[in-house]
């Protein structure tokens, strides 16, 4: 069989085509697009509070399965939980957990002198608020199937009055539950990466 040249090939010709166009990534629908900056065209790197940088260093103590708990004792200590938890300060903010499938946008919950800021606080407890949240069965379904940790499908044979558990988004988690902090992300100065064991 003869190989046709890609250039000459006709849409009425009976061979394919040997190459495929060249894909243009940066059209492609699962490409990131790019937020207007939150800095006001300051080009100032953005700096982690040192509470919220990567460490394993217990400088939080924050466990993510008891949150409340953690929260209430480092809120009783003084901590600077109100502090911004950038420089420069950013009225929102973006959090990604590796392997978590949804996205957390934490807002400012108050004022830092005079402006709206994202707080140590804030993205402790949109972190505890956001997992704390039901995962739908049909979106876990494809996550939670290797881990193990979902209920079997029901069978036909099951009583009327068994109740499918609710899951928690927490689940995904798969039982890394200590917060160990944050780092950057490249995708922008406002996504935080979650780091969790």
């Amino acid at each position: 069989m003869e190989v046709q040249n890609a250039s000459s090939y006709s849409p009425y010709s009976s061979a394919p085509p040997t190459t495929s166009p060249p894909l243009v990534y940066d059209k492609s629908p699962y490409s990131c697009v790019p937020l207007p900056s939150q800095l006001d065209d300051c080009h100032e790197p953005v700096i982690l509070h040192p509470m919220l940088r990567y460490s394993h260093v217990d400088r939080l103590e924050f466990d993510l399965g008891n949150p409340g708990e953690c929260t209430a004792r480092l809120t009783s200590r003084g901590h600077g939980l109100l502090e911004p938890a950038t420089y420069p300060p950013l009225p929102s903010l973006s959090l990604l957990i590796p392997s978590f499938p949804w996205p957390i946008t934490v807002h400012a919950s108050s004022a830092w002198r005079g402006v709206p800021v994202v707080t140590v606080l804030d993205i402790l407890s949109e972190l505890d608020r956001a997992l704390r949240m039901a995962a739908a069965e049909d979106v876990v379904r494809g996550g939670l199937i290797a881990s193990g940790r979902r209920q079997n499908r029901q069978s036909p044979r099951l009583d009327a009055r068994t109740e499918p558990r609710v899951l928690q988004r927490l689940e995904y988690l798969r039982g890394r539950k200590k917060f160990i902090g944050l780092t950057k992300s490249n995708v922008g100065g406002d996504v935080m990466i979650v780091h969790v064991e």
